[in-house]
């Protein structure tokens, strides 16, 4: 019955196991030692492990990258679904959207793309917090310090939050709408609050269907977030990351192979939240007993 030959994953550092960057962060990877798993970014990613949930039968591909926002989201679904042996129902997209402040820009110089991020502080106000070809290497405003000096001043200029806001709900719209008509599964961990309550309710009925949920119609980050599944609260404090922790990626990809039942893309069991909280509480408890 699986039709599916490949996931891909699209987000921000959220879905890229940021903050577990072992190959460059020596004390993470000393606290997670103690765990029986392979201690690489990559291998721990919800992707990973749902391809092995999946008997490594489905070709996972997680295209998330830290820093980075929708416009890469909206980029790289256009590269992928125009690809000429792309068959839709073969595929399923699994999507993070991000709210505001990761503007990606292309600079022709070095032939690539880059982002550049800020924070809002006002309707009005924006800061500049910086800018990447590549934070996952650690890298901060490489070969972007020149494009800097002409980008802030003139969006500084022109940004307005509510417009900026109302292209962001519009751009996921019309990606989402790109989905459906092209008949391709796909699956949302986190949206902006306006598509949920704005453009999302009013033209997406099957919306609640396609959100990764955990109760009450929360998604799943939510629920996250507010369980304390990140990485100070699985490291009690000693690191002060707010990306998720391991514990998160297993609770990802779990509930993603019961969604895909959900959606009569696998026909597999399901797997209980009574057996997923015990997985992860037992994890916890080992982490806690070797850092003491």
């Amino acid at each position: 019955m699986n039709k599916i030959k490949n996931i891909y994953s699209f987000g921000t550092s959220f879905s890229n196991a940021g903050g577990l960057e072992f190959e460059r962060k020596p004390h993470i990877k000393d606290y997670y030692s103690c765990l029986n798993i392979p201690l690489e970014q990559e291998k721990i990613q919800y992707t990973n492990l749902l391809s092995e949930l999946l008997d490594n039968k489905v070709n996972c591909v997680n295209l998330s990258k830290s820093g980075f926002g929708n416009e890469r989201i909206y980029r790289k679904i256009h590269d992928i679904t125009n690809l000429n042996n792309f068959v839709p129902e073969e595929n399923l997209f699994i999507i993070e959207f991000s709210d505001l402040g990761r503007k990606e820009v292309y600079v022709n110089k070095d032939k690539k793309h880059g982002v550049i991020n800020y924070l809002v502080e006002g309707e009005e106000e924006i800061k500049f917090v910086g800018s990447s070809y590549d934070y996952t290497n650690g890298v901060g405003s490489d070969g972007l310090s020149e494009l800097e000096k002409i980008f802030i001043p003139f969006f500084r200029k022109t940004f307005n939050f509510k417009q900026e806001l109302d292209k962001t709900f519009a751009n996921i719209a019309k990606t989402m709408a790109y989905l459906e008509y092209l008949k391709i599964p796909f699956i949302l961990l986190n949206l902006p609050f306006g598509i949920v309550d704005g453009h999302g309710a009013k033209h997406f009925n099957n919306l609640a269907n396609k959100k990764l949920v955990k109760r009450g119609g929360e998604t799943i980050f939510s629920y996250l977030w507010q369980n304390k599944y990140d990485i100070q609260s699985e490291t009690n404090g000693k690191w002060e990351d707010l990306h998720f922790g391991y514990r998160a990626q297993i609770i990802l990809s779990k509930l993603i192979f019961n969604k895909m039942i959900n959606l009569g893309l696998i026909s597999n069991e399901e797997i209980s939240w009574g057996q997923i909280l015990k997985e992860v509480n037992n994890i916890k408890e080992i982490l806690d007993k070797n850092n003491p």
